[in-house]
């Protein structure tokens, strides 16, 4: 959150920063953070990709979160990608103005 509030004093919008949960380790640790950064003023992707040895195993043979040997992980990660996704698009179709 650092950076962010840092990328915010130096110009960029609000609207353009985004967060996405990574290596969650339980649901009430997701819930937790995404309340935390809503309350801080911050946009939070839906999803989140827990903490799972899987995605590292796929990263480390040169495939992405996407595809690991588990559905549901695979599922998730999707969930979060495309929530980035929609996000980029509606960035696209009404881009933030520019700082004051």
């Amino acid at each position: 959150m650092r950076l962010f509030n840092e990328l915010i004093t130096a110009g960029i919008p609000r609207a353009r920063l985004v967060f996405a949960l990574n290596h969650v380790l339980t649901d009430a640790e997701e819930q937790a953070a995404r309340e935390y950064l809503r309350e801080a003023g911050y946009e939070v992707l839906s999803g989140f990709l827990p903490s799972k040895t899987s995605y590292r195993d796929a990263q480390n043979h040169g495939r992405s979160v996407t595809e690991t040997r588990i559905d549901a992980l695979n599922a998730k990660a999707h969930r979060l990608i495309q929530s980035l996704i929609n996000k980029v698009d509606a960035m696209a179709d009404h881009p933030a103005s520019p700082p004051d």
